[in-house]
């Protein structure tokens, strides 16, 4: 028997088997579930246009978290500081501007090619 289908499976109406292969649900057993995961959908959006909940209703305060800007600022400017410095350090390792130092002459002398 597969796993119960969720709407946020990685890839709708297929399932993992323990090979790691993947296998498409039965239609009428996904089908059960997908209109179930609609009319939920439904409820929710009609609820939403009459007032009755807000967009946050129901979220659980356990999986919550605060977050500060200012700190998250600070965090993000050390991570590219800490970039540039790695990247300052290869840079001059391949400087591709400069070609190859070398001189070719081709002469063309009866019926042969010379290449020196």
């Amino acid at each position: 028997m597969p796993p119960e289908p969720t709407p946020t499976d990685p890839y709708p109406g297929y399932y993992l088997l323990p090979s790691g292969s993947w296998a498409q649900y039965d239609k009428e057993y996904y089908d059960k579930f997908l209109f179930k995961w609609q009319e939920d959908y439904n409820d929710h959006i009609r609820a939403l246009e009459k007032g009755k909940v807000k967009g946050f209703d129901g979220m659980e305060e356990d999986k919550l978290q605060e977050v500060d800007a200012a700190a998250e600022m600070e965090r993000a400017k050390i991570e590219i500081q800490e970039r540039e410095a790695k990247k300052s350090l290869t840079k001059g390792a391949t400087d591709y501007a400069k070609g190859p130092n070398m001189k070719i002459t081709v002469r063309f002398v009866a019926q042969r090619l010379e290449v020196f």
